[in-house]
């Protein structure tokens, strides 16, 4: 057989096999060609999707959020979100009798530590739970480390304002969402409103 002819086949059959490669490499990152490249979302109960970054969004104790990104690695960390238009004063107890004033900016630290702890956290591969406790009883639990042993509500604070922000990373791609708890009045004291807004 002519060896320019072998050549060709040969290169035939490599570019054949490269563009099979191609096409697999691609339909990896594309669950099978049914989403964009590298998309990376959660999905909320309601099937809305939230990609980069969205406010005005109320937690439900007990959500689900379902993270969509191929079943890789994701990291959730929660922090403060603080704002002139969201500050409110509150009273900080401690164990002695005493009493301060505190403030919701004093939280506005890029420094200062996650909310993770205060809230509980759980899941796997693909989706995680949030669950909590009150708004005083979540502060009182961040503050027990100053000697904090409970945390007075003032009554007429903006209970729909975003007060925190949860980060999801995977990768090197991040989501962050602006929200508030859709139970954050139901207090140690047995305060409550009804519930409105965004849930998931």
């Amino acid at each position: 057989m002519d060896t320019k002819k072998v050549k060709g086949i040969v290169t035939i059959i490599a570019l054949v096999l490269l563009l099979a490669l191609i096409i697999v490499i691609i339909a990896c990152f594309t669950n099978c060609f049914r989403s964009d490249p590298n998309s990376f979302y959660i999905t909320l109960n309601d099937g809305t999707t939230v990609t980069g970054y969205r406010t005005g969004v109320k937690i439900k104790n007990g959500s689900r959020i379902r993270v969509n990104n191929f079943g890789q690695s994701f990291s959730v960390d929660i922090y403060a979100y603080c704002t002139s238009a969201n500050d409110f004063d509150f009273v900080k107890n401690y164990s002695e009798g005493q009493s301060e004033t505190g403030h919701w900016s004093d939280f506005d630290s890029p420094t200062a530590p996650t909310w993770n702890s205060s809230f509980d956290l759980s899941g796997g591969t693909g989706s995680f739970t949030v669950n909590y406790n009150p708004l005083d009883s979540i502060m009182k639990s961040y503050l027990e480390t100053q000697g904090v042993t409970s945390v007075d509500l003032p009554e007429d604070m903006n209970w729909n304002a975003d007060r925190f922000r949860m980060c999801i990373k995977s990768g090197f791609d991040e989501i962050n969402i602006l929200f508030s708890l859709w139970d954050s009045r139901i207090s140690s004291k047995g305060v409550t409103i009804e519930p409105g807004s965004i849930v998931f």
